[in-house]
């Protein structure tokens, strides 16, 4: 009869010990299947909707809220700004409107409070000079950390970085290594000297690769789009670039070489979103000349289609060829992108509508900020 009794207190308490276990599995949240990485370029001082009569869209209050509720939902996420975001451009001399430092102060706010996780330094971000920034990340530090970055500006007299040079991040399990760049330009203060971006690439993406053992390699690019693109020509490793200065609206990412390049235009209307779809893939093996084959068929094809654009309008018969030329060139691009990228990937420009909910104490900063600068 003991022996029964144990038994069956034994098979009671493997029974409950089976469902602990179980109720743990169940608890465990599931792992991320996506990396989102929301990126902003080219704020110019905006913190609110464009004015724009159409449509208007924009603000640092409701882009707070929309990454927020994915942040809540558990989704990996990584926030960056590319840069020329703190304030418009002002001919040299130009007083900097009372208005616009406030303007700048609720940036800062802001994005320590939803916390961006790395801010390149652009010229016109200089407008009042590096202790500036610095008395910005001051003001920010109670909403959290206001994370500067440029890989390329040194003090002129001491030769050492005037911000971080580097931030890596960790989210999904995945290591992502972020430098920054500037454009050297007559604006930028005489103080700072702005080493050769070529040569600090090529320094950022060994030290990020080698030493701190990043998966990727994320690069701010505060030159231009095609300054940008002649630059990852000459360095590889860097597989994603986020543009900023002369800003625009790219509306599908531009692939040169193995690097992606995206921008989201001026004044915060949209925020640019960039899903990579885990688990990451192995690095390509595809040949250069591969690569170049793919490319040179889409740019034949890319030339086909627009020829015949202007054609469809006058003769409805050439729609059949122009839309099949259309799928061949979609056909083509992904091939090219499949081989040449470490990532399959999702890409939008979020339009920030009035309508979108909004993060409250961000709002009132962004009113109290606007209120006297209306009156002025």
């Amino acid at each position: 009869m003991k022996k029964v009794i144990l038994s069956l207190i034994f098979l009671l308490g493997f029974s409950l010990m089976s469902r602990k276990k179980q109720a743990a599995s169940a608890a465990k949240p599931e792992a991320p299947k996506n990396l989102y990485i929301f990126f902003t370029d080219d704020l110019l001082g905006e913190i609110d909707l464009c004015g724009c009569p159409g449509r208007p869209m924009g603000g640092v209050a409701r882009r707070a809220k929309y990454v927020q509720r994915l942040v809540e939902l558990g989704e990996a996420v990584i926030q960056l700004d590319a840069g020329d975001s703190f304030f418009r451009f002002h001919p040299s001399g130009f007083p900097i409107p009372e208005s616009e430092k406030e303007f700048a102060r609720v940036i800062a706010k802001s994005s320590a409070k939803m916390k961006l996780d790395a801010f390149n330094v652009g010229v016109l971000d200089m407008s009042l000079g590096t202790d500036f920034l610095k008395e910005l990340k001051k003001q920010a530090k109670p909403y959290g950390d206001l994370s500067l970055i440029s890989s390329n500006l040194y003090d002129r007299a001491m030769l050492r970085p005037i911000f971080e040079t580097e931030k890596v991040i960790e989210r999904a399990g995945i290591r992502v290594g972020v430098f920054g760049l500037t454009r050297e330009t007559a604006e930028i203060p005489a103080n700072i000297l702005v080493r050769e971006p070529k040569a600090t690439s090529e320094q950022m993406v060994k030290r990020l690769r080698e030493e701190k053992g990043c998966d990727l390699v994320i690069g701010l690019f505060n030159l231009g789009l095609e300054e940008s693109k002649k630059l990852v020509e000459q360095v590889p490793g860097i597989n994603l670039v986020i543009v900023s200065g002369n800003p625009q609206y790219l509306w599908s990412p531009e692939l040169v070489e193995n690097t992606l390049l995206v921008q989201a235009g001026a004044g915060g209307k949209y925020l640019g979103q960039l899903k990579i779809i885990l688990p990451l893939k192995a690095e390509k093996k595809a040949s250069k000349e591969e690569l170049a084959d793919l490319r040179e068929r889409l740019a034949q094809l890319e030339a086909q289609v627009a020829l015949l654009q202007g054609e469809v309008l006058k003769e409805p018969a050439f729609a059949e060829k122009y839309n099949q030329l259309k799928k061949e060139k979609e056909k083509v691009k992904k091939e090219l992108e499949q081989r040449a990228l470490k990532f399959e990937y999702n890409y939008f420009l979020i339009p920030l509508d009035a309508d979108l909910p909004v993060d409250q104490e961000i709002k009132v900063w962004v009113v109290e900020a606007l209120t006297p600068a209306k009156s002025q």
